[in-house]
C-alpha cells in the first residue's frame, strides 16, 4: 500500500474553482472592486454583490460549509485508508480548496493490502 498517496487536482477545475471562489469572496465583501474586466460574471458578482447582499452571503456560507464538509469526508477516507499524517494533510487541505475536485481523484484509490 502506498501510504503517501497523492494527487493534485487538475489544473482546469483549480484554476475554475479557486476563480469562482474568489469572485464569491468579492462578492460577498467587496462587490465594488471586481473588475470591469471580467464582463459578463464580473458584472453578475458586483450585481450579486451589490443588490442581493443577503442571498451573496447565503451562498457564501454554504460554500464554506460544503467544502469543510467535503474536507472532513476527505480526512476520514484518508483514515480509512491508512494513508499517512502528511498525505492525509495534503488531501483535507486540497479537497478544503477544491472540494469535488479533489475528493474525486481521492475516491479513486484502491489501497492494496502489502
Amino acid at each position: 500500500m502506498n501510504r503517501d498517496y497523492f494527487r493534485t487536482a487538475s489544473p482546469f477545475w483549480t484554476g475554475l474553482i479557486g476563480f469562482g471562489l474568489v469572485l464569491l469572496t468579492m462578492a460577498t465583501f467587496v462587490p465594488d472592486k471586481i473588475p470591469s474586466y471580467l464582463g459578463k460574471v464580473g458584472g453578475l458578482g458586483r450585481y450579486m454583490g451589490t443588490e442581493k447582499p443577503e442571498l451573496t452571503w447565503y451562498i457564501f456560507l454554504a460554500t464554506i460549509a460544503i467544502h469543510a464538509a467535503e474536507s472532513i469526508y476527505a480526512y476520514m477516507l484518508c483514515r480509512r485508508f491508512g494513508l499517512s499524517s502528511s498525505a492525509t494533510k495534503k488531501w483535507t487541505f486540497q479537497t478544503f480548496l477544491f472540494g469535488v475536485a479533489s475528493l474525486s481523484l481521492l475516491r479513486q484509490y484502491k489501497p492494496r493490502g502489502d
